[in-house]
């Protein structure tokens, strides 16, 4: 197996753990709803990325980007 073969299990290993956690979430309730501020995560994000964890201003701290809320 190839490096580039290496990189690409170990994403799709990581999307599929990341979309079975979301679909955890949806049937605990909890789906949509962000784990570090407890506020909604905007549909609009959920569209863009369902397995999204935290709303557009944690995931930018965490980034350490600067983010006009």
């Amino acid at each position: 197996m190839t490096q580039h073969d290496e990189v690409v299990k170990r994403r799709l290993a990581d999307k599929s753990r990341a979309l079975a956690e979301a679909l955890e979430r949806v049937r605990e309730g909890t789906y949509g709803i962000c784990q570090a501020c407890g506020c909604r995560i905007p549909r609009r994000r959920l569209e863009a990325v369902p397995t999204a964890t935290l709303c557009v201003s944690c995931q930018a701290q965490r980034e350490g980007v600067a983010h006009a809320a």
